[in-house]
């Protein structure tokens, strides 16, 4: 069942939003759901033990807090449409079992995991069942309304279209079996570093042909923004939408064989192959501390 991006007017609220973590991550939500979501900033409480980090919040007009156990207290004073939002590195959540089960197995609201290779099972194991505990994998276009944020959840989780109905605001959210979450990791979630990669390459090219770097980089952007959105909106093949641009014998097409003698579709493939993998190993158990 897939969630479109609803509309901002009609989308039902969760009435308090707790981020334990404040990354890059964490701010990429916040910034999109007060921008795109119209969530107001104090309904918002950051957890975030660096000041730099607690000072980009304050900015945004949300509430900052050194200690997780304030942030719960408030959240969960909320009721049950609160949601909780984890934000930190996988290994400080395993490492830290004992503190996050203390902290978050009587909660009755939304526990929202947005920690690479986590599993549902694994997050119940270190803080219980019969939580509502979704699992996500957001990207960083989540900040300017055209995130990707896909989720798994247990057939018994309750409430949870209002937090659908808020995360569809700034993404498009669809809800997918578990195992397709490493995936899309590595689809959306990195894919999304592979993208500014190929627009930062496509301004080097064009700025090494003799035009402006600024110029180049906005036009590079827009024309990614422009296949995605013809892709999306006409549901054709992407293969079909390419070869309505190649002439015989014109630019682009010699333009793609040189793409294809570098091996650029394998190296994109290879890339999402190499995170996902990487998805994997974390949920096996093996991330190092890096």
């Amino acid at each position: 069942m897939d969630k479109s991006p609803s509309d901002k007017s009609t989308a039902r609220r969760v009435s308090k939003m707790g981020f334990i973590g404040g990354g890059n991550m964490a701010y990429a939500i916040v910034v999109g759901l007060i921008k795109y979501g119209k969530v107001e900033p104090s309904t918002i409480i950051i957890s975030t033990r660096t000041t730099a980090s607690g000072e980009k919040f304050s900015k945004l007009g949300c509430q900052v807090t050194t200690k997780n156990a304030d942030l719960v207290k408030e959240v969960k004073g909320s009721g049950t449409d609160g949601a909780i939002f984890l934000c930190v590195k996988p290994i400080q959540f395993t490492e830290n079992r004992s503190t996050f089960r203390a902290l978050l197995s009587c909660f009755d609201g939304h526990i929202v995991s947005v920690m690479a290779g986590l599993t549902i099972e694994s997050l119940e194991d270190v803080l219980g069942k019969g939580l509502n505990i979704v699992r996500t994998i957001p990207n960083t276009g989540v900040q300017v309304g055209a995130g990707v944020w896909a989720c798994s959840v247990r057939n018994n989780y309750s409430g949870f279209e209002k937090l659908q109905n808020i995360a569809s605001t700034v993404s498009f959210f669809p809800v997918v079996e578990e195992k397709l979450i490493d995936i899309i990791s590595g689809l959306s979630g990195s894919g999304i570093a592979f993208i500014y990669t190929a627009i930062q390459a496509l301004s080097d090219g064009a700025v090494k042909m003799g035009l402006d770097r600024t110029l180049a980089t906005r036009i590079a952007a827009a024309t990614v923004i422009g296949a995605g959105k013809t892709v999306q909106e006409t549901e054709t093949h992407p293969y079909v939408l390419r070869d309505n641009v190649c002439s015989p014998g014109g630019t682009t097409i010699y333009g793609i064989h040189s793409l294809d003698k570098a091996g650029f579709s394998g190296i994109l493939m290879d890339a999402v192959e190499a995170s996902t993998v990487r998805c994997k190993i974390v949920a096996q158990g093996k991330q190092d501390k890096k």
